[in-house]
């Protein structure tokens, strides 16, 4: 009878990005005068569940669950990467990284979300538009009321 692998080292590296996301969230306040949630609450608590997590999948692997590609209904045998929306949802996801600091929060949200949907391939590009400006706007004015201070509203303009 064969020996199954066992991927241990993949419960491991979710342990070791859980413990990393910890010990950065608790360099960060975890309290707050006007929210009572600091900066650091969020990303400690996202670091307690990748340990979490990684525990439960360490005990998984140790019960013999096998990590094979599941079928699914809809998938073809020959699937191949849409390089497309993979660099679509990449720029997405970096644009924050890049623009915040210059074109503000608003303007960063609204091109993310647009770049989203070009991801996924959206038929109506000046309606996402719309929709990520309306989203951005509105979550820009409840952090604003709620004491969080995103900068201006269009620094670029310098508003």
């Amino acid at each position: 009878m064969e020996q199954q692998k066992r991927p241990y080292w993949l419960a491991a590296a979710v342990a070791l990005w859980g413990i990393v996301w910890v010990w950065q969230g608790l360099r960060l306040p975890l309290t707050d005068r006007y929210a009572y949630i600091g900066p650091g609450l969020p990303v400690v608590g996202i670091g307690a569940g990748l340990v979490i997590l990684a525990l439960i999948l360490a005990l998984q692997i140790r019960g013999g669950v096998p990590f094979e590609e599941q079928s699914a209904e809809d998938v073809s045998a020959d699937h191949h990467v849409s390089w497309y929306g993979l660099a679509f949802a990449a720029a997405g996801a970096a644009v924050p990284m890049l623009t915040m600091r210059h074109l503000g929060f608003v303007i960063t949200c609204m091109l993310a979300f647009w770049l989203i949907t070009r991801a996924f391939r959206s038929p109506r590009p000046a309606l996402d538009l719309v929709i990520g400006a309306v989203v951005s706007l509105g979550a820009w004015y409840l952090f604003r009321l709620l004491g969080v201070q995103l900068g201006g509203l269009l620094p670029i303009a310098g508003i």
